[in-house]
């Protein structure tokens, strides 16, 4: 039997959860982007790498990106990872679209990320005399914002980026409990119910970096 809590502490009764995830959105992006990559033009590769702040209810964290891809025209599409600090470290790993606004050499665009946020954090110590263990486990990942574009040449693809927006991250841990002493003395192996924690975090995130 597993008890499900969420992130301010109050216990849900496990039930199944229908909800639309952000991969549908990202579907929809891609089709989209799969349309617009009809246009005239070769395929180009871009790298962006962002370092940048999210800042929420538990504070304020760093984190660190890399997105890689191929773009046509105003269109693209990557893949990335990274590092977020926030509350606890993870490695998110995620598709990316962008949306040029603005035809010319700099300006506005759309970005929205998609995936999995994978744990990179492990506690040191039991928090209760009874747990006999903690198990971070992968969670949702997505973000959406705006960001403006400033090329440092007329002809070159090396620019400069600054983007604002929202960022939700989940994760789950569960803990294993055991009841000591065991009645016929020394070690017991008995095992009550384990809880699961959703953690669930909304962030506003605040990104520079470099596009090559």
């Amino acid at each position: 039997m597993r008890r499900i809590h969420n992130d301010t502490g109050r216990m849900n009764k496990i039930t199944p959860r229908r909800r639309i995830r952000p991969y549908l959105l990202l579907l929809v992006a891609g089709c989209i982007w799969a349309i617009a990559g009809h246009a005239q033009g070769p395929w180009k590769f871009r790298s962006t790498e962002y370092a940048g702040i999210l800042t929420g209810e538990k504070n304020t964290y760093p984190q660190f990106q890399t997105i890689n891809g191929l773009y046509k025209r105003s269109w693209f599409l990557g893949v990335g990872t990274g590092q977020d600090y926030y509350r606890y470290r993870s490695v998110p790993l995620f598709l990316s679209v962008t949306k040029d606004l603005m035809g010319g050499r700099n300006g506005l665009f759309l970005g929205l990320d998609a995936g999995t946020n994978f744990p990179w954090y492990k506690r040191s110590a039991p928090l209760y005399g009874y747990v006999a263990g903690s198990d971070f486990q992968a969670g949702a990942y997505w973000s959406a914002g705006l960001g403006y574009r400033f090329r440092l040449s007329a002809h070159g693809r090396t620019a400069l980026l600054l983007t604002a927006g929202y960022s939700f991250k989940e994760l789950k841990e569960e803990y294993k409990y055991v009841i000591p002493p065991c009645p016929i003395g020394g070690y017991c192996p008995l095992q009550v119910p384990s809880d699961r924690y959703d953690y669930k975090n909304d962030r506003l995130t605040l990104k520079a970096g470099i596009s090559f």
